[in-house]
C-alpha cells in the first residue's frame, strides 16, 4: 500500500504534465511589459474555438492540450487580436499591438442577447444619442429622414407624419418603444406618428430592415424601428436641460417659429434607479402661400412626459415606465361670408410598461413585457363670426368626435443556449386592442391577436450563422395565416466583409377602422369590411457589407443591399 499510493500520485502528475505542454507569454509590442487579462482561444481541426484561459499578472498562461496542430487566438479590448499555430509543446512569446479603440454598436432588437451589430444575422442600423443631438432637431422625423430606404409623407391637415420603408407604407412598419408596439390615432395596426415621441428621452434607435413577422407579429413586413429609451448609469446623478429656438422660413418671434424646452433628471444608486423627462414643443405654424386665416402648416403644441423607476441586481432588471403625451393642433379656416370653420385636434396618450429580464442559470434567461396604452383623440369643430368674433361649436355629422383606443400587450421570450453552436428562443405574444368613436361600429370594435413563436440560431463554424423561425397565430377578427416561417443567414467572407440573406413570410393585419368603419350622411357612404383578409408577403433580402476603412476616429463601411417584396390581398 505504501508503494501503491506514491505510484498513483506519480502517474497522475505525469498525465497532467503531458497535457500542460504549451506556455504562452504575452507582452506589449511597444513597451515589452506583460499584458494581464488576455483571453486566449484554442481551435484544433474543425472544432469551434474554445476559451483556454486568461493571462496572469506576468502575462503568462499555461494551456493543456494533447491535440496538434492547435491555433491560438488572443482577445483583449485594448489590443489587436493575434493568431499563431502551435505544432508542438513549448514556450511561445506573443507580442500584441495596441488596438484602435472603436467599440461595436450593441443591439437588442430581435437578438437572443445584446450583441454587436456586425455579429447579428439581421441587418441592424443604429442611430446613437450623439447623432440625434448632432441633428439638432425637435422631431424624430428629421433624424430618420437621412436614412436610406426610409421616406415620409406629411399630413398637414391632421398634423401627422407617415413613414414608409423598403417601398412599403407605414402600415407595414412596426414602431416599438423598448420593444413594445405603439398606438396611434388609427390603433396599433396602422400608421404611427413618430413625431409624438420625446426625442430627448432616446438613447438610440435600432432599424431592422426586412420581414420581422416571426418575432414581432403583424405589420412588420417592411421591418421594425425600435426606439430605446435612456436609463441612468449606476452610481450617478444625470441631468440635461435643453432650449431650442428655430425660425420657419422668414418667420420668427415670440409668436412665430419653433420653441422647444426639455429637462431630464436621472439617479441610480446600488440596486435602484429612476428618471424623469419633461418636454414642451411649440410650433406656431407657417402661413406660406395660404391666404386669409388659413395656414399651410398648422400650429401645434405638445407636452411629453415620462417617468421611470427600476430595480437591478446582478442578472435581474425590472422597471416600470410611464409615457404621457398631450397634443393640440389648430386648423384655422378662412372666412366664407361672415363665418369661418376652425378645427382643433386634442390627443392624450398614456403608455404604461412593466419590463423584466433575468438570467435563470448559465444557459437560460427570460425577458418579459407587459404594456397597457390608453389613447384618445378629440376633434372639435367651431364656427367663428367675422363681425363679432363669437366662436360656437359647429353642428353636423362627424364635426365633433372622440376616438378612443386601448391596447394591451403581454410578451415574453426564453433564451436557451444548448451548446456553443446552438441556441433556441421560444416565446409568446398576446395583443388585445379595442376602439370606440371615430365612426366605428359599436359593440364589435376589438381585435385579439395571440401567437406562439420560436427560432433557433445555429453556428456550425466561425463564418456562418443560420437562424430559422416559425410563428403560429390566432386572430379573433380576421383569418390570419396559421403559420409564419422565416430564415436568416449571415456569411462572414473576411474580417471586413459579410453577406446577409433572408426570406420571410410576412402579414399585415387589417386595422379596426378598416374592419368596422361606419359613416353615412348626405355626402358619404363608407363602411368597413369585416371580411378583409390579412395582407401576405414573400420577402427576400440580400445585403453585402464591406468595412474598408477603420481608423481611430473614422470608420467607413459600404453596403450593397437588394430586396424584393411580393404582397397579396392588398385592399382596393
Amino acid at each position: 500500500m505504501r508503494l501503491f499510493t506514491p505510484l498513483i500520485l506519480f502517474l497522475w502528475l505525469s498525465a497532467f504534465t503531458a497535457l500542460a505542454q504549451v506556455t504562452v507569454t504575452i507582452t506589449d509590442r511597444q513597451s515589452g511589459s506583460p499584458v494581464e487579462g488576455v483571453v486566449v482561444f484554442t481551435q484544433s481541426g474543425n472544432n469551434n474555438p474554445a476559451a483556454a484561459g486568461v493571462t496572469d499578472a506576468q502575462g503568462v498562461l499555461l494551456i493543456s492540450t494533447d491535440k496538434y496542430p492547435v491555433q491560438l487566438t488572443t482577445s483583449h479590448l485594448a489590443y489587436e487580436p493575434e493568431r499563431l499555430t502551435v505544432h508542438e509543446s513549448g514556450s511561445y512569446p506573443v507580442q500584441l499591438a495596441t488596438a484602435v479603440l472603436q467599440l461595436e454598436d450593441l443591439v437588442v432588437t430581435g437578438q437572443y442577447e445584446p450583441q454587436s451589430a456586425r455579429q447579428s444575422v439581421y441587418r441592424v442600423r443604429t442611430i446613437s444619442d450623439d447623432r440625434i443631438r448632432a441633428v439638432g432637431s425637435t422631431r424624430l422625423q428629421d433624424v430618420l429622414n437621412t436614412e436610406l430606404n426610409i421616406r415620409f409623407s406629411q399630413d398637414l391637415a391632421l398634423g401627422g407624419s407617415n413613414i414608409s420603408m423598403q417601398g412599403l407604407s407605414g402600415q407595414n412598419v412596426k414602431i416599438l418603444i423598448d420593444g413594445v408596439p405603439m398606438i396611434g390615432r388609427q390603433g396599433t395596426s396602422n400608421e404611427i406618428n413618430i413625431n409624438q415621441i420625446n426625442i430627448n428621452s432616446i438613447e438610440r434607435i435600432e432599424i431592422v430592415e426586412g420581414p420581422m413577422s416571426v418575432v414581432y407579429g403583424a405589420d412588420a413586413l417592411a421591418g421594425v424601428i425600435n426606439i430605446i429609451t435612456k436609463k441612468p448609469d449606476d452610481g450617478k446623478i444625470s441631468g440635461s436641460l435643453r432650449l431650442h429656438e428655430e425660425s420657419v422660413g422668414q418667420d420668427y418671434g415670440l409668436s412665430q417659429g419653433i420653441h422647444n424646452q426639455s429637462i431630464s433628471v436621472g439617479y441610480a444608486k446600488k440596486k435602484f434607479y429612476s428618471m424623469i423627462d419633461v418636454a414642451r414643443n411649440d410650433f406656431d405654424g407657417w402661413r406660406g402661400s395660404a391666404e386669409g386665416r388659413e395656414m399651410e402648416w398648422h400650429p401645434k403644441e405638445q407636452y411629453l412626459t415620462s417617468g421611470l423607476i427600476g430595480f437591478r441586481k446582478q442578472d435581474t432588471d425590472i422597471y416600470y415606465r410611464l409615457d404621457y403625451l398631450n397634443e393640440a393642433i389648430y386648423n384655422p379656416g378662412d372666412f366664407s361670408g361672415i363665418e369661418a370653420i376652425d378645427q382643433r385636434y386634442f390627443t392624450n396618450r398614456f403608455m404604461h410598461q412593466l419590463q423584466a429580464s433575468t438570467r435563470l442559470n448559465k444557459r437560460l434567461s427570460y425577458t418579459g413585457a407587459l404594456s397597457y396604452t390608453d389613447f384618445s383623440r378629440r376633434t372639435q369643430t367651431t364656427t367663428v363670426n367675422r363681425n363679432t368674433g363669437d366662436e360656437r361649436l359647429a353642428l353636423g355629422p362627424g364635426l365633433q368626435d372622440l376616438t378612443e383606443f386601448i391596447g394591451l400587450t403581454v410578451r415574453g421570450t426564453f433564451q436557451y443556449k444548448i451548446s456553443d453552436q446552438l441556441s433556441i428562443q421560444p416565446g409568446y405574444d398576446l395583443n388585445y386592442e379595442s376602439g370606440t368613436g371615430g365612426r366605428l361600429k359599436e359593440g364589435v370594435s376589438s381585435i385579439g391577436d395571440y401567437a406562439l413563436f420560436a427560432s433557433a440560431e445555429y453556428v456550425p463554424n466561425t463564418w456562418l450563422r443560420i437562424r430559422p423561425g416559425l410563428r403560429v397565430v390566432h386572430n379573433t377578427a380576421y383569418e390570419a395565416p396559421p403559420v409564419i416561417p422565416s430564415v436568416n443567414a449571415k456569411i462572414q467572407l473576411t474580417e471586413q466583409q459579410d453577406i446577409r440573406l433572408s426570406y420571410g413570410r410576412g402579414f399585415r393585419a387589417p386595422s379596426i377602422r378598416e374592419l368596422y368603419f361606419n359613416f353615412f350622411d348626405a355626402s358619404h357612404s363608407i363602411e368597413g369590411n369585416p371580411d378583409l383578409l390579412a395582407e401576405l408577403s414573400h420577402s427576400y433580402n440580400l445585403a453585402w457589407s464591406w468595412q474598408w476603412l477603420k481608423a481611430e476616429r473614422l470608420s467607413v463601411t459600404s453596403t450593397l443591399s437588394m430586396f424584393y417584396n411580393d404582397v397579396s390581398n392588398i385592399p382596393t
